[in-house]
């Protein structure tokens, strides 16, 4: 059985399958060594942790008031950029710090991950059975999450094609109920805004992702998408969001994503992750805090930019070594 159902893979009798055993174990990696671990609790017993404080600030837009549901397109011009875990991890939190739903698309194809990172509670269901189930209009949010896929507090999830024309059907559907939807976009080739006609896949998005990798070609394409975008017909709000794939590259995921801030093009960084780069099912518990705190910090920002319907970054707490607060981008 694939892992891209998010259903567990066949156990025959007392047996694990081989494919279960590489998930159980790469599932419980530690976002942080356990030198770094030990070296807080020594330091904690000694000065106050600013982490709750910081966390907490972060934590303050991704709980703000809409009147919609907002719709977010995950996009990216490569594959391997980070992007279906972004748009995983973002879901997991926005859906931790409310109390409304959050749904979250799987449009990538055939061979997206989203299910492998969220192991939801079973297989994510397609587009059009989740209509036909809920109805075109549901009547009630238990319409809509009875019909979708359990994928963490608050948080359901479907899969979606923008070829079949119910990816942006579900997408209404979920709106009418849900505080934010986010899409995991097919990976941009050429024209973005020749992609199912509009950058996003799918009309009527108040808000566009980008995901890039932190290397010399991930920061081209950064520039080159955010000219584009800009240089064309009126199109949501572009923010970005630069992953460190490469650590110890010579490229800092930090200093990069102000540069591109202070260049026009709004982006906020995400550090690698030891937990995350397992590739399986995530645990916000077993993030680095260095970590939870920039990804708390994007998804306000998000929020934010989708409401406002202006890009919006804010700044990254914890973005110093020592986990305090460092420099980070500006309001906008």
């Amino acid at each position: 059985m694939s892992t891209h159902t998010g259903v567990p893979s066949d156990i025959h009798g007392d047996f694990e399958s081989v494919r279960d055993q590489q998930r159980r174990r790469l599932r419980g990696t530690p976002g942080e060594s356990w030198a770094a671990r030990a070296v807080r609790q020594v330091t904690g017993i000694v000065t106050a942790d600013p982490y709750p404080q910081q966390l907490t600030e972060a934590a303050a837009g991704v709980q703000g008031a809409v009147t919609t549901g907002r719709r977010v397109a995950v996009i990216g011009t490569r594959g391997g950029s980070g992007r279906t875990t972004t748009a995983a991890l973002l879901a997991r939190v926005i859906g931790a710090l409310r109390t409304d739903p959050v749904t979250v698309l799987d449009a990538a194809g055939a061979r997206g991950t989203l299910a492998l990172r969220l192991a939801p509670d079973r297989a994510l269901p397609p587009a059009r059975e989740v209509l036909d189930a809920a109805g075109r209009v549901p009547a009630s949010v238990a319409d809509l999450t009875g019909a979708l896929a359990p994928a963490g507090r608050n948080l359901w999830a479907a899969s979606a094609s923008a070829a079949d024309g119910a990816l942006e059907d579900l997408v209404v559907a979920a709106s009418r109920f849900c505080a934010v939807t986010l899409v995991d976009a097919p990976v941009l080739h050429g024209d973005p805004a020749a992609t199912a006609g509009s950058p996003a896949g799918f009309a009527g998005a108040h808000a566009l992702l980008q995901v890039a990798p932190c290397t010399v070609a991930g920061l081209d394409d950064a520039r080159w998408l955010a000219g584009t975008l800009a240089a064309g017909p009126a199109s949501p709000p572009l923010l970005t969001v630069l992953v460190d794939v490469q650590p110890g590259a010579g490229l800092d995921v930090d200093a990069e994503a102000r540069q591109l801030d202070h260049d026009g093009v709004p982006a906020l960084p995400l550090r690698h992750d030891r937990h995350l780069a397992a590739g399986v099912e995530f645990d916000l518990a077993l993030l680095a805090r260095s970590t939870r705190l920039q990804a708390t910090a994007l998804a306000s920002a998000l929020v934010r930019t989708a409401i406002a319907g202006v890009p919006v970054t804010t700044a990254t707490p914890g973005a110093g070594t020592g986990g305090g607060p460092g420099p980070g981008s500006a309001a906008r």
